[in-house]
């Protein structure tokens, strides 16, 4: 793996740059790339860019294998910046591109070809003082309702209509078996199913990878391995399916992808499938739990007496070891400290494995374990490339870390 560590991999283009003039989509990529920055929200982003305030990127390529080859399924790119004097707080431009109707379309907040219901929920005299937290195009917005002397402020989501719904379900569930002596959890406070809005409780606290250094990062993380094994206890309903071969078959498919924008590591990474394909038959069989389905220092929260945790929407009834795997690995992402300062990394996941096991006497089996570790390496590769967060330093770091639980060379 070593002697591939300092190809250069990134191409001219600023956008989903390590697509190369002799990719296959280089050609579509390029041609969106040109309306980008044709618009004046470009010349925008910029110059907000220059003066240092806040400017946002949302972007995402989706692709789809046939019999003819590998087709760009869906593209989108989206601009985002606070605009005070604008409904719900948020300027946002986006760029929207599906195969499936050959359309490239331009949107401007709140319009967007996928949440019809949108502007009439954010144009509604009701809705005037709210606040966009985050706008994830073509799926979600989430809000914050403006606080009264009646009311305290709380958390909107509106999505697809089935998501709205499934997601709503999912909090009754959860917040009906949780512990709340392990943490706060957000209570439901209603769905308005015509809207396809669901709303819950504001719980207190900082997102912690925001507060994670050198001095507390041990301590924190030790905290939250013994609170993620806490929830293994709590009584979820098993009419949420997870299996293995599910998750290998999802794992294959995220390979395909890596290796078909960076074919120069196909080698590399057939190796390591066929790795996962090898020891998949001898994992033994792990008491399936309540899982949280996105458990990452976004969603945990550090406040004065403790801990919150949010975004249920994905909780079910499956492996653990998924979950904790998928939570180590996002440090390496989504945690600014520990992309710095990579070498505490191992301390981090010893502190939260230490965590973990205090309250699980059953332990941890490494083997198994890794295997996770693998697969969740793989999945957050595959992610960072289709949302354009992709640099030749994370792929550096994540072939090393791929090498060492894998042990192959």
């Amino acid at each position: 793996m070593g002697a591939v560590m300092g190809q250069k991999i990134l191409s001219k283009s600023s956008i989903f740059g390590f697509i190369k003039q002799t990719h296959p989509f280089y050609k579509q990529i390029s041609a969106f790339e040109e309306l980008i920055h044709q618009s004046p929200a470009y010349s925008e982003y910029l110059s907000r860019q220059q003066k240092g305030l806040t400017t946002s990127i949302h972007a995402e390529v989706k692709t789809k294998s046939c019999e003819d080859g590998r087709h760009l399924e869906r593209f989108y790119y989206s601009i985002q910046y606070p605009e005070h004097t604008l409904r719900g707080g948020l300027y946002a431009w986006s760029l929207h591109y599906s195969r499936c109707d050959g359309l490239t379309q331009i949107s401007e907040f709140p319009n967007d070809p996928k949440l019809a219901h949108l502007p009439l929920f954010i144009n509604s005299p009701e809705n005037q003082d709210i606040e966009v937290l985050r706008y994830v195009p073509l799926r979600r917005v989430t809000f914050r309702t403006s606080a009264s002397q009646e009311q305290p402020s709380i958390i909107g989501k509106l999505k697809k209509p089935n998501r709205c719904q499934e997601g709503y379900r999912r909090l009754v569930d959860v917040v009906n078996i949780a512990d709340y002596s392990a943490c706060v959890i957000p209570k439901p406070k209603g769905i308005n199913i015509a809207q396809s809005v669901f709303y819950q409780e504001l719980v207190p606290g900082v997102e912690i990878g925001l507060i994670l250094n050198r001095e507390n990062y041990r301590i924190f993380l030790t905290e939250i391995g013994k609170l993620h094994g806490q929830f293994l206890s709590w009584p979820i309903s098993k009419d949420k399916p997870w299996d293995r071969d599910g998750v290998m078959k999802n794992i294959w498919q995220d390979l395909d992808e890596i290796m078909f924008y960076l074919p120069q590591f196909e080698l590399v990474l057939s190796k390591i499938g066929n790795w996962l394909k090898q020891r998949k038959i001898f994992l033994g069989v792990i008491s399936k739990t309540f899982c949280h389905g996105d458990f990452s220092c976004s969603q945990i929260l550090r406040h004065a007496n403790g801990w919150s945790v949010v975004d249920f929407d994905l909780a079910g009834f499956g492996d653990p070891y998924q979950d904790m795997a998928m939570f180590l690995v996002s440090l390496n992402y989504d945690v600014e400290f520990f992309q710095g300062h990579p070498e505490f990394l191992p301390t981090a996941y010893a502190a939260y494995l230490e965590g973990y096991q205090h309250v699980n006497e059953d332990g941890v089996n490494d083997e198994m374990f890794n295997w996770y570790l693998v697969c969740a390496e793989i999945y957050y590769l595959s992610l960072v490339l289709k949302k354009d967060r992709f640099t030749a330093l994370a792929l550096e770091r994540a072939l090393v870390r791929l090498q060492e639980l894998t042990e192959l060379t």
